[in-house]
């Protein structure tokens, strides 16, 4: 086993996804949120320490001697943003999204009807690192990154902020890692295996474990906004997407073969996509301007594209 001297500076981006009460992935259509609107995340430690004790004979001799002990806890976590995505704000605090007249997401409130308990989520944060020739050597390597995960996270509140004449930064304030993590591999992409190829995480998580920090050789997701699909690495897999004409010669319809019984995430190529409960219903997109496309869909994190792109309109 070999070893090194690791390094990391400034922060890229976070990625929250919804955890269940008991720490499980929640697995569905608005499951993860990637943001780069941060400023800071700031880790505090918690711990608690039992009593020394002490205890003289009768002449006064130290008789017994069992100093404190300190135990790790916890960490505590405060995200201070510089960009609110009132959906990367609801996926961790839980509180509701308020949609405009064309159903986007202009904000949120804060209800006290929110039971932080019944939920959680993971946050993964990538760093920058200096150069490792290392690393480099591989050719799949995309760079050289530090990787933070808490695999389970309750709470999340939003906190203090003041309005003045001045920028306003928002924070999400008194989220804690809890005991009992079931995140294992976790279902994403984040490392390179072996071999060389995109792997999950290649040691599973064990289920207190409440922080790790690795550094690995797989570029950090592209930052959007609003929560996109998480899928579940079982699920069956697409072995073909076929598309063609609908109703008009900018419409498309897709049609799936195999994992028909498993929900499908649907990339159009245009820059818009659909999450669709049950493979088996297909799916159907209207392209707004002309053009060649490669659409993809996955039902279990692996893409499969059409067998050939399309040319909208069709001929």
């Amino acid at each position: 086993m070999a070893s090194a001297g690791r390094k990391a500076m400034r922060g890229r981006l976070a990625r929250a996804t919804r955890v269940d009460a008991c720490g499980r992935v929640v697995y569905g259509e608005a499951s993860q949120a990637v943001s780069k609107g941060l400023i800071t995340v700031a880790w505090t430690m918690n711990s608690t320490e039992s009593p020394a004790i002490e205890q003289e004979n009768f002449n006064g001799d130290p008789c017994i001697l069992e100093p404190a002990k300190t135990r790790f806890t916890s960490f505590s976590l405060v995200m201070t943003f510089c960009e609110v995505d009132p959906e990367f704000f609801s996926l961790v605090t839980g509180q509701r999204v308020i949609l405009d007249a064309f159903g986007n997401a202009v904000g949120f409130a804060i209800s006290t009807d929110v039971d932080l308990g019944d939920r959680g989520f993971a946050l993964e944060v990538w760093t920058g690192a200096p150069r490792d020739t290392a690393a480099c050597a591989d050719p799949n390597a995309q760079g050289n990154f530090g990787y933070f995960l808490a695999p389970f996270l309750k709470g999340g509140v939003l906190g203090d902020y003041t309005i003045e004449n001045g920028a306003i930064t928002f924070t999400i304030t008194g989220a804690v890692t809890q005991d009992g993590n079931a995140w294992g591999v976790g279902p994403y992409n984040v490392t390179l295996d072996a071999s060389g190829d995109l792997s999950p995480l290649l040691t599973p998580l064990e289920a207190n474990d409440h922080k790790q920090l690795i550094w690995v050789s797989v570029a950090p997701p592209e930052p959007f906004y609003g929560t996109r699909p998480v899928l579940d690495p079982d699920s069956t897999a697409l072995t073909a997407v076929a598309a063609a004409e609908g109703a008009s010669p900018t419409e498309a319809v897709f049609t799936f073969t195999g994992g028909t019984g498993e929900p499908v995430w649907i990339d159009f190529g245009d820059g818009e996509w659909d999450y669709v409960p049950l493979a088996s219903a297909g799916a159907t997109h209207i392209y707004a301007k002309n053009g060649t496309y490669t659409p993809r869909a996955s039902t279990n994190g692996t893409w499969v594209p059409v067998a050939a792109p399309i040319t909208i309109p069709f001929p």
